[in-house]
């Protein structure tokens, strides 16, 4: 089995046969693709580099998505080396692929990756009805760019975010809040297909923010919410509950069909008010990663 990098309007076709696993990664319109078959299964492999500004000791940073056809073949110890391949020599490299699938996470932990989590995805098909709150929902000025990306960075790089989240990335820890806010800045100067939305009280004071953008392929048409949370002092004030409401009803009028959102497994209080929206979890992930001074920052 050898991996060999393939264009994506290539994929099209062959995923459209019987590589229902592929979709999700077909959705990628940059970085590369590279393909592995055989006749025991067949694997999709998604590599991209993260060009943030905050590296962490100057790194370059990537990311690889697998999917796999099926989850019968045993030979993960060959499809590892082949990856390895297209690794690059220095850099900080993370790894998703299917949870589930004991053998293959084996075969990371024996090459010396890094565990990191366990990431659940959830599906919505339909925007919940809510009570009307004490706070205003509303898209973002754009002389507020600044204020909420510094705002975004502060909220998501509390410790009760941090490693439970969003960056499952313990090299992250230093530099947190330079990677949200610069995530946070980057979507809310997104094109036409991206939405931010705002909760504030009755003194116009921001209590949280919640982004999305919209993914179009083949004629279906998908959600994806990204970065969402709470000031501290507003929690467990149905906040969230109604951020992520509107921004559901949002998308659904721009026509999607499905949206999805992505946590941690371990974050529970999140995931119990997506179920009570109607939300239904499809997908599992596990997170490995590699990088030249593990040792250094956890000996």
């Amino acid at each position: 089995m050898l991996l060999r990098k393939i264009e994506r309007k290539k994929l099209l076709g062959i995923s459209k046969q019987k590589k229902e696993r592929w979709q999700e990664l077909l959705w990628r319109k940059d970085g590369e693709f590279y393909l592995a078959a055989e006749k025991k299964y067949a694997a999709l492999l998604h590599k991209k580099e993260i060009n943030f500004e905050s590296r962490i000791f100057g790194l370059k940073r990537f990311h690889i998505d697998i999917a796999l056809e099926s989850d019968e073949s045993d030979d993960f110890e060959t499809l590892l080396n082949e990856i390895h391949k297209i690794l690059p020599d220095n850099g900080h490299i993370s790894i998703r692929i299917p949870a589930g699938i004991a053998s293959m996470i084996i075969e990371f932990q024996k090459k010396g990756w890094f565990f990191a989590d366990q990431s659940v995805e959830y599906s919505f098909e339909h925007s919940p009805e809510v009570f009307p709150a004490q706070f205003t929902i509303s898209s973002p000025r754009t002389d507020e760019i600044k204020i909420l990306s510094d705002l975004t960075g502060k909220l998501l790089s509390d410790s009760r975010f941090i490693r439970t989240r969003f960056t499952t990335d313990p090299m992250l820890l230093p530099q947190a809040h330079l990677f949200y806010k610069e995530w946070a800045e980057r979507t809310l100067r997104r094109c036409k297909d991206g939405i931010a939305l705002v909760a504030r009280n009755h003194l116009n004071k921001p209590l949280g923010m919640i982004t999305a953008h919209i993914e179009r392929m083949c004629g279906f048409t998908i959600g994806r919410i990204e970065l969402n949370a709470v000031i501290p002092e507003y929690r467990s004030q149905g906040v969230y509950s109604y951020m992520l409401a509107e921004m559901l009803k949002k998308l659904f009028e721009k026509g999607a069909k499905e949206v999805v959102i992505r946590t941690s497994a371990s974050t529970i209080s999140v995931q119990r008010v997506w179920n009570r929206f109607g939300g239904s979890p499809t997908k599992s992930d596990v997170i490995f990663h590699r990088h030249p001074f593990r040792k250094k920052v956890y000996e």
